[in-house]
């Protein structure tokens, strides 16, 4: 971000609240799919943050909507869903899971760099450049 523009809280807000949002409609979709049988329980840590990385994905694309030249924003997304997701998981046990902690980590920032990855990929196409045309040579 270039010096002397604030930081826009809406916006990082807004795609905390979307991956969020995000994050719960997909693991309760994923709890149906694990006790209706069509999920192995054998791969619900997997499904969990993979979830994980499609909010925070889901989150940072909507951080960096509409804003070019910033690059730390949709990684700001990622972490303040970490916060928020580590946060109620404290407040749910008694202790705190460095480990799992961690590795939710990991699978937002990954998320977050995807969503950095496609929205340089669309904003930093190369323009398709014009030659010039050559003179004929009359003979």
């Amino acid at each position: 971000m270039e010096k002397g523009k604030k930081l826009p809280a809406k916006a990082v807000g807004l795609g905390t609240v979307i991956a969020l949002g995000v994050y719960l409609l997909t693991l309760a979709l994923a709890a149906y799919m694990t006790v209706n049988g069509t999920l192995s329980e054998v791969l619900s840590k997997r499904v969990v943050w993979l979830c994980a990385g499609f909010a925070a994905f889901c989150g940072a694309m909507t951080v960096a909507r509409g804003r070019k030249g910033t690059t730390l924003l949709p990684l700001l997304g990622a972490l303040s869903f970490w916060a928020c997701v580590a946060l109620s998981g404290l407040l749910g046990s008694e202790t705190f899971d460095l480990c799992g902690a961690l590795e939710l980590l990991t699978v937002s920032a990954l998320g977050a760099l995807l969503a950095l990855g496609l929205l340089r990929r669309v904003g930093g196409k190369r323009t398709k450049r014009h030659k010039t045309p050559h003179s004929r040579r009359s003979t």
